[in-house]
């Protein structure tokens, strides 16, 4: 049974890689600007574009499936914990300005190392998390249905309703 057209995860995932990519962009384009000497290797701008990449393939994969989506929360649940994810380290960085401008304390660079742990594991753990109601999502997709009522209620043997 296909039910209505569930897209607006697609969108969502759709948008959040375009800033995902004007951001890498961006960040590319800073380094050139404010290190010229600094060699880029190959590897490091695939790095830079690796996010936006699984969030293109995640959006598509919504789209694909966008019929049969009926698990509305857990479609979400995955977006928004992935989106949340990806902005960790502006969030960060956000704290950073605050905390520096308005801390009494001039021991700044604990904090910086503390909060840098704590948003590697935020990022990670929220990452993982999201992933796994991705895949859940995914499984259960593309998982035979239940059996209904109406097919268990049939009888055992076939040739009883032939011959009897």
């Amino acid at each position: 049974m296909l039910h209505k057209d569930f897209i607006a995860p697609f969108w969502f995932m759709l948008v959040l890689g375009i800033v995902a990519t004007c951001l890498s962009t961006y960040g590319l384009q800073m380094i050139r600007v404010y290190a010229p000497s600094y060699e880029l290797s190959t590897l490091r701008i695939i790095g830079f574009f690796i996010l936006p990449a699984i969030i293109f393939i995640e959006a598509i994969m919504y789209w694909m499936v966008r019929k049969r989506n009926v698990y509305k929360k857990a479609t979400w649940a995955h977006a928004l914990l992935f989106a949340f994810a990806y902005f960790t380290p502006f969030i960060k960085n956000m704290l950073f300005v605050f905390y520096d401008v308005f801390s009494p304390t001039p021991n700044y660079s604990a904090f910086v190392r503390s909060g840098n742990l704590a948003q590697i594991c935020l990022f990670w753990g929220l990452t993982i998390l999201a992933h796994i109601y991705f895949a859940r999502t995914l499984i259960r997709i593309f998982s035979k249905p239940p059996a209904s009522e109406e097919e268990t209620a049939q009888p055992g043997n076939m040739l009883d309703d032939v011959l009897g």
